[in-house]
């Protein structure tokens, strides 16, 4: 996998350089804002409409996308806690919460389960990060408008709601599922339009993160630590520990696969729901770069400990 983080990491360079070079002739944060906006409002909702549209419904195992989701929800609580003792801005509070819990499937699923013995099929593969992808979408929209809101009321939460309700990304899933329903057979060169859309997010985020980077001052390292611990410890032991409460009522071979995927770094798209809800982007982009590279060394631990 170290060609993954090698990439990861020139990818940022580029980002961090490119926001060095173009200042006086384009805005830096207007370009972040432009392509987390492409991504979000165009390429996210073509790989969700494929994504569900290939998945095949009859054999389709929904205990490891359900138990995956419980682990970034009970993540998130988890993040909400230890930052309720933090007195700062509401805005860098929800961008740090949100950093805690989703993983970043598209950067290492493939390699880490092609390149091992115990490899994952490309349906496995794709059912996983398309329920990483719709979990953040959802569950990661409403805490962002929440707290994008600067205010903890109903009021709020009935804001973030309308907000998710409006998202391309949303009108997607559901597409996605009438869809399969409908059982609609979507042409070939439709399919293979959606994968080339599909195609630019990974790097196109990257490259986000790296253009919304910024080194912090001393007294704003603090805050970051607790959301790089808790997303690379907290949702792969509470995923291991579900599938154990679970025993034989967890059908599914997936269960290393999903333990696993707790402990990928966190989810670039984080970033794009930060930049939409107005949350500080800047800390999101610190704690990606700061656990992708803490990453290196606890995800093969944990999947040395599976295996």
């Amino acid at each position: 996998m170290t060609g993954e983080y090698l990439s990861f990491f020139l990818i940022v360079v580029v980002g961090v350089l490119a926001r060095r070079s173009i200042h006086k002739t384009i805005d830096p944060d207007a370009l972040r804002q432009a392509v987390n906006r492409l991504v979000l409002y165009i390429l996210v909702p073509a790989f969700l409409l494929t994504a569900i549209w290939s998945i095949d419904v009859e054999t389709l195992d929904w205990h490891a996308p359900a138990v995956l989701g419980a682990g970034v929800i009970g993540s998130l609580f988890v993040g909400m806690f230890a930052y309720g003792f933090f007195k700062i801005d509401q805005r860098t509070k929800g961008a740090l919460i949100l950093s805690c819990a989703f993983a970043n499937v598209a950067c290492f699923g493939a390699s880490l389960f092609t390149k091992n013995s115990h490899e994952i099929d490309a349906e496995g593969l794709l059912l996983v990060g398309g329920a990483m992808t719709a979990c953040t979408v959802v569950a990661g929209s409403i805490l962002a408008g929440w707290y994008g809101a600067a205010g903890k009321n109903s009021f709020a939460f009935v804001r973030s709601v309308g907000a998710l309700l409006r998202l391309p990304p949303v009108w997607a899933l559901v597409a996605g599922v009438g869809l399969q329903y409908y059982e609609v057979d979507i042409p070939y060169w439709v399919r293979d339009s959606a994968d080339l859309l599909a195609a630019g997010i990974t790097g196109l985020l990257i490259l986000s993160v790296g253009l919304a980077l910024r080194f912090p001052k001393g007294n704003e390292i603090g805050p970051i630590l607790p959301a790089v611990a808790i997303k690379l410890v907290v949702p792969p032991l509470l995923v291991f520990f579900l599938i154990e409460a679970l025993g034989s009522s967890f059908k599914s071979d997936l269960g290393p696969t999903v333990i696993t995927v707790g402990s990928f770094p966190t989810q670039l798209l984080v970033l794009t729901l930060a930049d939409r809800f107005k949350l500080d982007c800047a800390v999101v982009a610190l704690v990606v770069v700061v656990n992708t590279a803490l990453s290196f060394w606890t995800m093969p631990l944990i999947y040395g400990w599976l295996y």
